[in-house]
């Protein structure tokens, strides 16, 4: 199901650029309508994470509005994020550009100067009328995450520790101080 030769999701995001440099607003309406012509056909591609130089997530349009592609996110299922997401044309590539680590660099280098966020963030799941936000990356990659950021938590704690103990012999060695010289001088 991925594409019928001419509407490739490279195809659109180099139309894409073109239009923009060119400032062609035919050219834009163009790339929206065939946009809108893979996502009826349930078009799968992959939204990539240019900081990681890798897939993030394989994903299928749904549809194209106000500058944004609607996809569902299929692989790999992340229940912690809202499956349906809108998200830039220049974070989504088809399969066979995602291969590896510098094809996905060839396609960063080209879309730089379009580009606001490496990491698309992507809208969690919905709970309590509540939506925060978490970056795209897999349910594993995201575990890591959390452990290391428990792992720079503890190390910062462990520093306010010392640096509380620190302030306490401090002050301990200066009530001393004190003490000392108040029994000296009335000594």
């Amino acid at each position: 199901m991925n594409g019928n030769g001419a509407n490739t999701i490279r195809v659109l995001r180099q139309e894409l650029v073109q239009a923009r440099i060119e400032r062609d607003l035919a050219k834009l309406v163009d790339v929206e309508n065939k946009l809108r012509e893979l996502a009826t056909a349930g078009y799968r591609c992959c939204l990539i994470d240019y900081e990681a130089c890798r897939p993030a997530y394989y994903v299928r349009l749904l549809g194209y509005e106000k500058a944004r592609v609607k996809v569902e996110l299929e692989y790999p299922i992340e229940p912690r994020v809202n499956h349906v997401q809108w998200l830039p044309l220049s974070h989504l590539a088809d399969y066979e550009e995602a291969n590896s680590g510098e094809e996905i660099r060839g396609i960063y280098a080209g879309l730089a100067p379009f580009i606001h966020h490496k990491t698309m963030k992507l809208e969690r799941a919905r709970k309590n009328g509540h939506i925060p936000i978490l970056l795209a990356a897999p349910q594993s990659e995201a575990d890591e995450n959390f452990t290391n950021g428990h792992k720079r938590g503890a190390r910062h704690r462990s520093l306010l520790y010392v640096g509380g103990g620190l302030l306490l012999i401090s002050l301990a060695f200066w009530a001393g101080m004190q003490i000392d010289r108040f029994y000296y001088l009335n000594g």
